[in-house]
Order: C-alpha cells, then structure tokens, then sequence
C-alpha cells in the first residue's frame, strides 16, 4: 500500500462498509492494520499516557483575580 503510493480517503472506507463481507475482508489485510496501528493507535496512545499539569489557580489567574 505504501510502496505504490495508495491513499485510503473516506468514501473508500464508506463503500468498503457497505460491501459484502467477503469484499470488506479482502480490503483489511495485515499491512492494513499494521498501517493503522503506527499511524493512529500508536501516537494516539503516547499523547494519552502524556500527564496533565495544571497549574495552581494563583499561578492561572492575573494578579488583579487571584484574591477573589
């Protein structure tokens, strides 16, 4: 897929989804999903495991705010 430089665009996945099963099933290969999974899953689960730091709210808010 990659080699030959083929693009995956939505109204592909939508007529793969409205296909039999076995048309759908011959579109999902491994090399589909493993595309998948290094471009989506992968970065998708490191931006999740990332911490939130928030700052303390005198830290957030002006001067002029934080006594209120």
């Amino acid at each position: 897929m990659l080699t030959c430089g083929v693009v995956i665009d939505p109204g592909m996945i939508t007529d793969s989804l409205q296909t039999d099963v076995h048309q759908a099933a011959a579109l999902a290969t491994r090399e589909l999903a493993a595309v998948v999974s290094v471009l989506a899953i992968i970065p998708a689960w490191m931006i999740w495991r990332q911490p939130i730091c928030v700052p303390p709210r005198a830290a957030r808010c002006p001067r002029s705010c934080a006594g209120v």
